[in-house]
């Protein structure tokens, strides 16, 4: 079986091929990049295809890239028809934020949640013209790194909550849902060893998932410090709890400079949870090292 992956510079492309490496041989795997020495060339958001571009019968396209530049990548490739004679499945990832940000009142937000939701859905209206079995990915708040490859959302709120003696939070926080890289890459890598043994569908195309724990904002926040080396100046900080009201009250100047901050500040107080839960051969406690 062929894989051809795009867009693995990052923790969950590098855990994906790890998991690979470790635990299937039988997986022959081309990468694609427009940067990297040791990939096949390929620009996705390019409307033009490699010369020596080809995929091999039984191939399955996975993609961690920009959902966006895949779609517009598929889109190319049907319209050469003979490049999906030999494609049997199609994973890709995208966000909950197609769901969650779908009424967000900022324009940056609005428009990311409507470029997900339009891509989702000329992939899958693509895979089942062509009867191609596709899975759109949907995970909440990834989190983890892998050498140089760092996550940007659990890594940002830890200097956070290192550079600062308090953090002022509405007493009334929502949920979160949090999922490891390396979850998500066996999410994917399960996909393929289903589809393998004839246990997948055309059916289920979006498949929006987060991790085993759901936990309170705050406890997010508390659980990330614990992290934090002991008894020094990086574990000092205080989470100040005052009355929702008060809190974005204080923060609503923020609205004049930053809509797309000032939203941010308001999801504290969301539940972004409630997904498919995954849980993996090993169950591991938020956040994962």
């Amino acid at each position: 079986m062929k894989i051809h992956l795009f867009g693995y510079s990052n923790p969950v492309g590098q855990s994906f091929l790890e998991l690979i490496s470790k635990e299937n041989n039988n997986l022959d795997v081309n990468l694609y990049s427009k940067s990297k020495r040791d990939a096949i060339y390929l620009d996705l958001e390019s409307d033009e295809l490699p010369k020596n571009f080809k995929i091999e019968k039984s191939s399955i396209l996975v993609s961690f890239a920009p959902i966006w530049a895949f779609s517009n990548f598929i889109e190319n490739l049907d319209k050469q028809k003979i490049f999906f004679r030999n494609v049997d499945m199609i994973i890709c990832c995208s966000s909950s934020s197609s769901i969650t940000k779908r009424f967000s009142f900022n324009n940056f937000d609005k428009d990311l949640s409507k470029r997900l939701y339009y891509s989702e859905e000329n992939i899958k209206e693509i895979c089942l013209k062509n009867k191609i079995i596709c899975k759109v990915i949907q995970p909440t708040l990834i989190y983890g790194n892998f050498g140089k490859y760092k996550d940007k959302n659990i890594n940002l709120l830890r200097k956070i909550i290192r550079i600062s003696p308090f953090l002022f939070l509405p007493d009334n926080v929502g949920l979160r849902q949090p999922i490891h890289a390396i979850d998500l890459a066996e999410i994917f890598y399960n996909l393929i060893i289903e589809k393998d043994n004839k246990k997948s569908n055309l059916k289920d195309q979006n498949v929006a998932i987060g991790g085993h724990e759901t936990l309170s904002y705050i406890e997010m926040l508390e659980r990330i410090k614990d992290t934090l080396p002991k008894n020094t100046y990086e574990n000092f900080c205080f989470f100040i709890k005052i009355p929702n009201r008060l809190f974005f009250f204080l923060t609503s100047p923020l609205v004049l400079f930053s809509p797309k901050l000032y939203e941010s500040i308001l999801r504290i107080s969301i539940n972004l949870s409630g997904f498919k839960t995954y849980k993996g051969k090993k169950v591991f406690r938020f956040p994962r090292s």
